[in-house]
Parts: C-alpha cells; sequence; structure tokens
C-alpha cells in the first residue's frame, strides 16, 4: 500500500490516486474524485456554500474566458487573486487598486485551471485538525494562526514568520461553530484520513478558506502540532491509518 503524504500535485489533486486505482494499490487519504474537489478553490467553495458554510464574495475566471474588469466593480479591495488550484499559497497574491488587479489576473491565467478573486476576509483565522478516527469524526486541535506578512503566504508557512496558538482563543460559539462545518465538510465530501480545514471568523461565524486532504506534515506544519496535544504519538496514528486503509481495501 501508499502512505500518501505529497502535499499539493499530484498527491492532493487526485492525479497519483488515479494511477493507484488503475493499478490496484490501495493508499491512505480521500480517493481521487474527492481530492480534486478539494484542490479546485472555486469547486470547493460552491460545495461548501450548499452546505450553508460561509465564504467569501468570489469570482471565478477561466483560462479561456475574456475578461470583463467591470464584473468586479461591487466587490471591495484588497481583493485575494489565486491560481485555483495550489497549495501552500503559491500564486496567491493581494491586490489594492483596479491595475494591480489586472496585471496578477494576467500573469496567473494559463497556470492552472483558472483564477479565482475574492474579497478579503478581515478576523481571526485558525485552521481545524480532523480526521474519521476510531469511529468518529474527531478533531484534534483548532490552532489560531497569526502572521507577520499581509496574509498567510508561503514565506509565512515555511519560513518561520507566523505565530501558531493552540488551543485558538475562541468562545464557545466559535467553538461549535467552526466544529460543527469541519466535520459536515469532512462527512459530506466523504473524506478519509487526516485533514485541516482553514476559516476566518468574522464574528462567530466561520467563513471556509480552504480544505487540505492532506496537510503539510513538516516540523512547522500544524497537524502534527495538533495529533501530539491529545497525547497521540504519530506512530500509532500513522498505524491507525494504514491499518483501517487496508481493512477498507479488503472489503
Amino acid at each position: 500500500m501508499v502512505f500518501n503524504i505529497i502535499h499539493g500535485t499530484p498527491g492532493e489533486d487526485g492525479m497519483i490516486q488515479k494511477y493507484f486505482d488503475r493499478i490496484n494499490i490501495p493508499y491512505t487519504g480521500p480517493n481521487s474524485n474527492n481530492a480534486r474537489i478539494t484542490f479546485n478553490k472555486n469547486e470547493c467553495i460552491a460545495f461548501a456554500k450548499n452546505l450553508g458554510i460561509s465564504c467569501a464574495k468570489s469570482i471565478f475566471i477561466s483560462n479561456n474566458q475574456e475578461v470583463d474588469f467591470n464584473i468586479f466593480s461591487a466587490m471591495q479591495f484588497p481583493l485575494f487573486v489565486k491560481t485555483n488550484n495550489s497549495g501552500s499559497s503559491f500564486g496567491v497574491t493581494k491586490v489594492k487598486n483596479k491595475e494591480q488587479l489586472k496585471t496578477n489576473i494576467e500573469n496567473l491565467i494559463g497556470l492552472g485551471n483558472g483564477v479565482l478573486v475574492e474579497e478579503t476576509l478581515n478576523g481571526v483565522e485558525v485552521s481545524v485538525g480532523l480526521m474519521e478516527y476510531k469511529g468518529e469524526i474527531k478533531v484534534f486541535g483548532i490552532t489560531e494562526i497569526i502572521t507577520e506578512n499581509d496574509f498567510f503566504d508561503y514565506e509565512a508557512k515555511y519560513e518561520g514568520n507566523h505565530e501558531v496558538i493552540s488551543p485558538a482563543r475562541l468562545n464557545n460559539q466559535q467553538k461549535l461553530n467552526v466544529e460543527k462545518a469541519s466535520k459536515n465538510l469532512y462527512k459530506k465530501l466523504k473524506m478519509t484520513g487526516f485533514s485541516r480545514t482553514d476559516f476566518i471568523f468574522i464574528g462567530d461565524e466561520p467563513y471556509l478558506l480552504e480544505i487540505n486532504s492532506i496537510p503539510g506534515m513538516t516540523e512547522e506544519s500544524i497537524f502534527p502540532k495538533q495529533v501530539k496535544m491529545n497525547g497521540i504519538s504519530l506512530e500509532n496514528l500513522f498505524t491507525y491509518i494504514i491499518d483501517d486503509t487496508l481493512t477498507k481495501f479488503e472489503k
């Protein structure tokens, strides 16, 4: 079997899962379709909205679309311009005016399967680590993220320019709301294995940022730290995932 911890392409977007399905090898984590949905920002947002989960106002631009910039007139700057299918904040820029918006869309068109433009959400950012564990969807932790940069970009994530607070400083209602939203997404997407879902709070309401179906597993990564907070070693967790994957495959 394969223990998949490839963060980003091709391990998190469904590509490598299709290959393993073709040669009939079991693997950990989501199947190819579920991985594809979570890695496609626009499709994932649409899925979440159908569940009643709040998301930032956004507009999707396909690669072959002729852009009329008047479509952004109802959106308020600053805006985020993102490659629609990328991880680790690659291809994400924050723009403050129409000129920057136009330049960044033109730079990103063609690099993925489209570009997503989102309004900025100003609030408390949190990351929820969870997975199906011993018969239930278990939340391992809710971590608050405070970045020294303009937003939680690649540099902030991997070069230490951020602070994490676990557990996050949330009131009871915020905690209940974000756990409910995370579990609902995990269940409805029929996900398997560990995952990390990121939100920003506006008041007590969590707004979805993204779902990481295979979160980072470096020393700086959030999910491994959340697991250890529960008194569970990564060795034991991985052993459980392997056994569970093989059992389901044999059925």
